[in-house]
């Protein structure tokens, strides 16, 4: 699974097992957090996605919330509540930062 951010020329890869956290948090997100760094609308410990070994893609927001929100397809997201990713899905960190859901490989979409 990756996600294509459209706007940072920015792809994330994410596999079954470590969660891919997105934020501004260089601890908590270290993948993300040199991207995120001047995007205030991206809180520091926005989201998470995780990989099930199933091959199913899932996203959490953070169960502290996040101020700008985050969104699947235009649905606000609640947060601590697990969202299920498909391939060609729209998320979006706050009102900026969108990105598109690439998944491939033998697991389910």
């Amino acid at each position: 699974m990756v996600l294509q951010f459209d706007t940072l020329a920015l792809s994330l890869p994410a596999r079954p097992g470590e969660p891919l956290r997105l934020g501004r948090d260089t601890d908590w997100a270290p993948a993300s957090s040199g991207a995120f760094a001047e995007l205030t609308t991206v809180s520091r410990r926005h989201a998470s996605v995780t990989v099930d070994p199933d091959g199913s893609v899932w996203v959490t927001e953070e169960s502290d919330g996040t101020v700008n929100g985050t969104w699947v397809n235009g649905a606000h997201l609640l947060p601590g509540a697990r969202h299920r990713l498909r391939h060609g899905d729209r998320l979006q960190l706050g009102h900026r930062v969108a990105c598109t859901v690439r998944i491939t490989g033998d697991g389910p979409c």
